[in-house]
């Protein structure tokens, strides 16, 4: 989402807060050395030296989550990210926050009341069919903010969904 955004235009962040499994330096081939939001949490680094510009893609940039410590859930309760969101909301058009799963780990519950919107997102053959009950009980209790499920990982040909999707000999 944050490529799509990034290239019609939108300056637009990730922001990296799970810490537990990190993926957004491999995805986006950033170095694991830089600091990131652990360290600005705990006034390691500054809101500037923690962002990390893509290489790849011109208005995207990335704030990794940093190195692992046990108390980044307290972190995430505290001031110091509202100032920087409050910050980032005035130098992009977009903030993408990523979290651990919200069944597994609480991070996503703390800042979600910082967050416009809430994509809860749901992957083929990897999120349980068990997992419906909670997911429609955050939705229907309005837990999150004006929450909407993606639903990812569709092939849209081996799903039957083909006649949907434009192809280049139908353009």
């Amino acid at each position: 989402m944050g490529v799509a955004l990034a290239t019609s235009g939108k300056k637009t962040i990730i922001l990296e807060l799970n810490i537990y499994r990190p993926v957004m330096c491999d995805i986006f081939n950033l170095p694991t050395t830089h600091p990131g939001m652990s360290h600005y949490l705990t006034w390691e680094s500054l809101k500037e030296d923690v962002i990390q510009n893509s290489v790849t893609y011109r208005n995207l940039d990335i704030i990794a989550s940093g190195q692992f410590i046990p108390n980044f859930s307290e972190l995430l309760d505290r001031k110091r990210i509202e100032i920087l969101l409050d910050w980032l909301r005035l130098h992009y058009d977009h903030i993408l926050i990523d979290t651990s799963p919200l069944q597994v780990i609480g991070d996503a519950n703390i800042v979600s009341r910082l967050c416009d919107i809430t994509l809860y997102v749901v992957r083929k053959n990897f999120t349980s069919k068990k997992q419906l009950p909670f997911i429609n009980n955050l939705y229907a209790e309005q837990q999150l903010p004006s929450m909407s499920i993606v639903f990812n990982g569709v092939d849209s040909v081996k799903d039957n969904y083909k006649d949907y999707f434009p192809t280049r000999s139908s353009q």
